[in-house]
C-alpha cells in the first residue's frame, strides 16, 4: 500500500505544485500536523507558510498558538497566526469558518500564494456526507468534500491531499514520526452535530460494516462523477433560461432532474425547499417560498423571481 507521504507527494507532482510556495492551514491537531510533516518532505521550509487561527474558545488555545509557533520556528517554517474576537459575533462553527477563510484569503493574497493545503481526510468526508444527509439534501449534496477547488472570487485553490486517507492512517503516521499534536478539547464535545456523528454514529456503523467509511466515500465519488456530466446539461439549461426572472414555462419544460440541479446550484441543496418549489410550479398561481433568511422564490405572472424581504415590505 502506498505510504501517506507518497500519496501527498503524488498529489503535489500530479498538480505540478512542487516548485511553488504554499500555505498550510494548521490548527495543531492530528490532521494538519500530519499534513505539515508530509509536505515538509517535499518542500523547502522557506516555501511553506503555516496559517493558524486561534478561536479563543478554550483556555489553552493561546498556549497552543505559541507552542505551534515555536514548533514552526524550530523547523524554519513561516508561521502566521491570528486570534479571533467573537465580541460582536455568535460563537458557532459557521461564523468561525467564515473568519478562517477571510484570514486565509487575505494572508495568501498578501503573500502572493495561490495554493492552500488543508488536512481534511476520508473520515471528514464521510462525516460531511452523513451530516448533509441527516440535515436534508439533494443528490448533489452527497458528493462530499472536493479534493481540490478554486475560490473564484480570490483565485485561491484549496488542496486536500489526505482526503483518500482514513484517520487511522494519520494516527499511524503520527506515531511513526513521533509528532507533537495539540488537540482542541471541543473535538470531543458532543455539543456539535458533526462531533456526535463521529463519536456516536461511527462506532455503531462499524459494528454493521467495518468498511462503511470506504463504502460511503465510494458512493460520494460516484456521485461526483455523475455530477460532472449532469453539470454539462445544467450549463445548457442556464443558457436557455437566461438570468432571473425565469420564464415559468421554460423552467417547467426541463427534466425534473435538471430543475433540481438548478435549485441546488444557485440556491440551496435543501430537499424540502426543492419539493415545495416543484410542487408550487405544478399547482400554478401565485407562490412565495422562503429558502434562506429574508430570501424568497416568488412565482407570479408566469415568471420565477428571486426576491428579498425588502422587495415586498
Amino acid at each position: 500500500m502506498q505510504s501517506l507521504t507518497n500519496k501527498v507527494k503524488a498529489y503535489v507532482f500530479d498538480k505540478n505544485l512542487e516548485e511553488r510556495s504554499i500555505a498550510v492551514a494548521c490548527s495543531g491537531g492530528l490532521d494538519s500536523m500530519v499534513l505539515l510533516q508530509a509536505l515538509s518532505k517535499i518542500y523547502k521550509p522557506e516555501k511553506i507558510f503555516v496559517l493558524h487561527c486561534d478561536h479563543a474558545w478554550h483556555e489553552g488555545s493561546t498556549q497552543i498558538s505559541k507552542s505551534l509557533g515555536n514548533y514552526c520556528e524550530g523547523r524554519a517554517f513561516n508561521y502566521i497566526s491570528v486570534k479571533f474576537d467573537f465580541t460582536d459575533l455568535k460563537k458557532n462553527e459557521e461564523n468561525a469558518r467564515d473568519l478562517r477563510f477571510q484570514f486565509f484569503i487575505q494572508k495568501t493574497a498578501e503573500l502572493g500564494v495561490q495554493d492552500l493545503f488543508m488536512g481534511h481526510h476520508l473520515d471528514d468526508n464521510v462525516e460531511t456526507v452523513l451530516f448533509r444527509l441527516f440535515r436534508g439534501t439533494g443528490v448533489a449534496g452527497l458528493k462530499g468534500i472536493p479534493i481540490e477547488n478554486l475560490l473564484e472570487s480570490s483565485g485561491l485553490t484549496l488542496h486536500r491531499p489526505l482526503l483518500r486517507c482514513e484517520k487511522k492512517e494519520l494516527q499511524e503516521f503520527a506515531r511513526d514520526f513521533n509528532l507533537t499534536i495539540w488537540e482542541d478539547p471541543s473535538n470531543v464535545s458532543d455539543l456539535y452535530s458533526r462531533n456526535r456523528i463521529r463519536l456516536n454514529i461511527f462506532p455503531e456503523a462499524e459494528k454493521i460494516n467495518p468498511k462503511f467509511k470506504n463504502n460511503i466515500n465510494r458512493l460520494a465519488l460516484l456521485i461526483e462523477e455523475q455530477e460532472t456530466y449532469i453539470n454539462i446539461q445544467v450549463e445548457s439549461a442556464v443558457k436557455q433560461l437566461g438570468s432571473l426572472p425565469w420564464a415559468l414555462g421554460s423552467f417547467k419544460s426541463l427534466e425534473k432532474l435538471i430543475q433540481r440541479r438548478l435549485l441546488e446550484r444557485f440556491f440551496t441543496t435543501n430537499i424540502d425547499f426543492q419539493n415545495d418549489f416543484l410542487e408550487a410550479i405544478q399547482q400554478g398561481g401565485f407562490h412565495r417560498i422562503n429558502f434562506s433568511k429574508d430570501r424568497f422564490f416568488t412565482i407570479k405572472q408566469k415568471k420565477i423571481y428571486l426576491e428579498v424581504a425588502a422587495d415586498f415590505q
